[in-house]
């Protein structure tokens, strides 16, 4: 019996990961074709300016286009990651990209130009839209970036979440 239950197990994860795969694929066709796709996120990794169950607004981007301060969405062992774009390397014939969470005091590794899938023009909060591609919207995100830069920025952060945490009790989800 334990075998079977492994069996079952271990095909509900290979569909799980290929329909995670198409999803993926789905989402990367609409984008190459001009569609703004929204994503819910998850984690904490961007907070305090992403949180859990926010919604993204992403396009296609060119790569040489973006700016240190947007938050791209690039794909990273099959998943969408939202992170903040520190920096860009020269490597060889291309260039590669330094993200960030903004909660987190390290770098992420540097990723290459195939694996960024748009860049966040929109976020929803619950009661609040900030449209990253006004003046508004660039400024925010500007201080964020500044923030981030700041080696404790990821210290702060956590401080933040374990404040946050102690104040904000947990609604019902699916009261929707």
């Amino acid at each position: 019996a334990g075998t079977c239950a492994g069996a079952i197990k271990k095909n509900i994860n290979m569909d799980e990961a290929v329909l995670n795969s198409l999803m993926l694929e789905v989402k990367k066709e609409a984008l190459e074709k001009g569609r703004v796709i929204t994503l819910s996120t998850v984690g904490m990794s961007m907070f305090p300016f992403l949180t859990t169950n926010n919604k993204i607004e992403l396009i296609k981007c060119d790569p040489a286009r973006l700016k240190n301060g947007d938050i791209i969405v690039y794909k990273n062992n099959g998943k969408m990651i939202a992170h903040r774009l520190m920096r860009r390397i020269k490597a060889k014939d291309e260039y590669l990209f330094v993200t960030k969470g903004d909660a987190f005091c390290s770098y992420d590794r540097p990723i290459s130009s195939d694996a960024i899938m748009g860049r966040v023009i929109k976020i929803k909060k619950r009661y609040l839209s900030i449209y990253l591609e006004g003046i508004s919207g660039r400024v925010i995100n500007l201080i964020m970036f500044l923030i981030s830069l700041s080696k404790t920025s990821g210290l702060a952060a956590r401080g933040l979440i374990k404040i946050k945490r102690l104040f904000v009790k947990p609604h019902n989800i699916a009261r929707g």
